[in-house]
């Protein structure tokens, strides 16, 4: 199985996502294009960020029932799952795995406060092919549905 490594980044200052053309660690900066746009068309938007100044989000290297790639911070949601709750996935990195986490949410206007009350390993839940139904930074309204 052939595992596509990419990233997008949510820009703090801008209030939306980007796309990561370039990782420069050394200056630990970002080099982003808009969505859905292509670095080789002059009219395509190009911002540099430093790396704090966004939230930086990994592809699952899976896409939803529709096609869409699911990334980490995506809300999704399973037509089987019992409680008909969304589900948001995040990368453990001690176990070095995505998972999906049920629970609520406290939004405030600096950030997020989820609660957790069940969490699911990825491979569990992928099989079920969800549906990317937002995203925890355009979206906070979703977590607890």
């Amino acid at each position: 199985m052939t595992y596509k490594v990419k990233f997008r980044a949510w820009d703090k200052s801008t209030k939306k996502y980007w796309n990561v053309e370039n990782w420069h660690f050394e200056g630990e900066c970002l080099d982003l294009i808009e969505q859905g746009g292509n670095i080789a068309d002059g009219d395509t938007k190009h911002i540099w960020r430093k790396v704090s100044d966004v939230v930086v989000e990994q592809y699952t290297g899976t896409e939803d029932a529709n096609g869409k790639p699911i990334y980490a911070n995506d809300f999704i949601s399973f037509d089987w799952y019992e409680h008909g709750d969304y589900g948001l996935v995040e990368w453990n990195k001690n176990e070095g795995r995505f998972e999906v986490h049920f629970g609520t949410v406290n939004a405030n206007e600096r950030d997020l406060e989820y609660k957790v009350e069940e969490t699911m390993p990825w491979e569990e839940y992928y099989d079920g092919k969800p549906t990317v139904v937002g995203n925890c930074h355009e979206n906070p309204e979703l977590w607890g549905r």
